[in-house]
Order: structure tokens, then sequence, then C-alpha cells
């Protein structure tokens, strides 16, 4: 399990799930070994993980396409879209 800290977040739940796009947008910062986090990079395009917001759990992809992998201890914005 790896473990993230979400810094900002936003909800973005459109009601045409046809065009659908992100569901959220978050900074987020993956803990370092020490911290309980990774201990090598994510993969260069789509790293599935846990998500719990405002108390609600979902099973999420984050989206590194733009990005490309996340070192621990690296800080990115990614786009999430969860299942459903």
């Amino acid at each position: 399990m790896a473990l993230v800290s979400f810094a900002d977040a936003i909800l973005n739940r459109p009601s045409d799930k046809m065009s659908r796009g992100p569901d959220i947008i978050a900074t987020v910062r993956f803990f370092l070994p020490e911290e309980g986090g990774r201990r090598v990079p994510t993969p260069a395009d789509l790293f599935k993980c846990p998500l719990e917001f405002e108390g609600e759990k979902f099973d999420c992809g984050l989206h590194l396409e733009r990005s490309g992998p996340v070192k621990p201890g690296e800080t990115d914005t990614v786009e999430e879209i969860l299942p459903g």
C-alpha cells in the first residue's frame, strides 16, 4: 500500500459521465520509506491506490501520463478518476 498526503484536492463530479474527465485534481506527496511509503518510484502512467476523502473511501487511479513517475518524498499534481 502506498501512502500519500493530499495537500490540496478539487472534487469534480460531472453529471454527464460520458464526457467524463478527472474526478479529482490533487496535489499529493508520496511518503518516504522511513515514513511508511514506497521505496521505488510509481509507474509512469497509472498508479492505483486507495483514497479517503472527507471520510469516504474510494479505489482510485492516479493518472501520471503528464508528469511521469513520482519518487518517494516528491510532491506532484495528479488527476484521478474514481470507478463508477
